[in-house]
């Protein structure tokens, strides 16, 4: 939270210093903030925000995306998963539409349930074992941006970061009569688009601009 209240200070900070001394006609041209519902990977289907703020003739956007992803199954393992990308938007044309590149930020957290896995002593948990995976990306994108109060937009990319192949879970054991809590090392499921040095990024964003 803490790193995302620091982006919000300095978003405002940027917009409020370079609104000051900008004529009013000239601000009201551009549509400078945009809200939609955004659907891809990894993001799943979550919220998406922009703002262009009016400085580089009104080519730069500061971006915030998040998404809450309840539980699915993927190779009988089920997966939630949370996901926060931020950074800047630069676009080729005026007004913050058309062609642009993105850079960004993204942290996500995964959560994995596991059933009849055994663990490392040989044990078959009871019920589910579960484990965590946080991934810390660094994105680069192209985009496009389209439309006026109503807009789409499409961007492709690649996330880059470590993504280990394997996770570790825990859960309850029995064993001659008693309940034991034990660990094991299993495979991640293949999850589209995740391989060991990153993972792929494309969405389509329709929302509101204003």
């Amino acid at each position: 939270m803490r790193i995302i209240n620091v982006f919000f200070i300095v978003i405002f900070s940027i917009l409020s210093i370079s609104l000051f001394g900008q004529d009013k006609a000239s601000v009201k041209k551009v549509r400078r903030i945009a809200i939609g519902i955004k659907a891809g990977v990894p993001i799943g289907v979550g919220g998406s925000a922009e703002i262009v703020v009016p400085v580089l003739h009104n080519r730069l956007a500061a971006y915030l995306d998040y998404a809450d992803i309840k539980e699915r199954d993927i190779e009988d393992v089920t997966v939630s998963h949370k996901h926060l990308d931020y950074g800047a938007n630069l676009y080729l044309m005026t007004k913050g539409k058309g062609l642009y590149l993105s850079i960004g930020k993204s942290q996500s957290t995964t959560d994995f349930a596991y059933v009849d896995e055994v663990s490392d002593s040989g044990n078959t948990y009871v019920g589910v074992a579960n484990g965590s995976l946080d991934l810390n990306m660094t994105n680069f994108k192209l985009g496009f941006k389209l439309g006026g109060l109503l807009f789409a937009k499409l961007e492709a990319g690649y996330g880059f970061g470590d993504i280990p192949q394997q996770i570790l879970i825990s859960g309850t054991t029995e064993a001659m009569g008693m309940e034991l809590m034990e660990t094991s090392l299993e495979d991640i499921p293949d999850i589209p688009g995740w391989n060991e040095n990153g993972m792929i990024i494309g969405s389509l964003t329709i929302g509101i601009a204003f």
